[in-house]
């Protein structure tokens, strides 16, 4: 058994719920999902997210080796900044959506589940001469999401030293005797965290976390955090033939200045053309039922879009969905029909 599989059984025999999300057998939850839902709004909550990608670059041409593979400008990255970015095909399609943290020796490129391989292929087929070593940190790093508001509180409490107030900012500290990286994302809001440990120190820092008066929550309660903050995830959300101007996050992931890498050109033709035909947005749907993936959406008799995914928001008390739609009905409060009822395009994050 492997250690993230052990792992998983330790969590499992604390009374948590297993079940299936997006394909993946998971912890769906460890108890009253109301109250993981409210911890994650009002309090503290912390997850197994150990299953996410991480990539380390190392060696003295890491930057500039990923900085002409990706949407964004890594040079400019020094130790304990990060950004969000895409890595394209020449055709300037989605390869990945990725989070990367610039560290004092190595460049972790973190995403979704299910992704190292695809990710390392992708680079490793542009290396050439470069001085870059590429390596699936995942398997000797596993993390944790902390989410809520009272985080702070927490790791103050815990004795843990926070990295910078920017978005994507990381640092160095120790949690219950082991040294950790604290990465700072919007997975399930402004302000959460993911905790990367060594594997086997994964439930000591769990333990103190929980102890420490944080919540465990399952992968329900992470998703309707993530789908409330309007983060996509990559192969739900974002799909293999998704352009980035679709995604909404120009500001976060794309440098529009940075000159050449590969997939540039379409996103420059698509930045100087100014839209792309579909977006992806939140949708609010009336009634109780949540929607299923790929729901159809409508404008009178016209199908203007689809849902990629769904919960129930305990905020709008109402079934929320990220979904695409046709250019021209992406705005704020646009009216849209579907089989579950009428439907409302919101704004996201909540």
């Amino acid at each position: 058994m492997s250690t993230i599989e052990k792992f998983h059984e330790q969590l499992k025999a604390t009374g948590a719920i297993r079940g299936e999300l997006y394909g993946r057998e998971t912890i769906l939850h460890f108890g009253d999902p109301a109250a993981e839902y409210e911890a994650v709004r009002r309090n503290v909550a912390v997850a197994d997210v150990s299953d996410r990608t991480q990539v380390s670059l190392a060696g003295d041409d890491r930057a500039n080796f990923l900085h002409n593979l990706c949407t964004n400008d890594i040079r400019k990255l020094v130790p304990g900044g990060g950004c969000e970015a895409f890595l394209l095909d020449a055709q300037g399609r989605i390869l990945a959506y990725v989070f990367v943290f610039s560290r004092d020796d190595s460049i972790i490129v973190e995403s979704s589940p299910g992704h190292t391989d695809a990710i390392l292929s992708q680079l490793d087929r542009y290396l050439i001469r470069e001085k870059v070593e590429l390596s699936d940190a995942s398997q000797a790093w596993g993390e944790l999401l902390l989410a809520g508001p009272r985080i702070s509180e927490v790791l103050e409490k815990l004795g843990a030293q926070l990295p910078g107030a920017e978005p994507t900012s990381n640092g160095e500290t120790h949690v219950a005797g082991h040294a950790v990286q604290l990465r700072r994302v919007d997975l399930s809001g402004t302000g959460s965290f993911l905790i990367a440990a060594q594997r086997g120190a994964l439930l000591d820092v769990w333990n103190d976390l929980c102890n420490a008066g944080t919540t465990p929550i399952g992968a329900a309660a992470v998703d309707t955090a993530r789908i409330e903050a309007g983060s996509p995830m990559y192969g739900v959300d974002i799909l293999p033939r998704s352009l980035p101007q679709e995604i909404a996050r120009d500001d976060r992931a794309i440098n529009f200045t940075k000159g050449c890498y590969i997939g540039q050109e379409t996103v420059a033709r698509i930045d100087a053309r100014g839209h792309v035909n579909k977006f992806l947005v939140g949708v609010c749907f009336k009634g109780r039922e949540v929607p299923a993936a790929d729901t159809p959406l409508s404008n009178g008799s016209s199908e203007v879009g689809n849902v990629t995914s769904a919960t129930f928001s305990g905020t709008l008390d109402a079934p929320l969905a990220m979904a695409y739609v046709k250019r021209g009905c992406e705005g704020e409060g646009q009216a849209l029909e579907s089989p579950n009822g009428q439907a409302t395009i919101v704004k996201l994050p909540l």
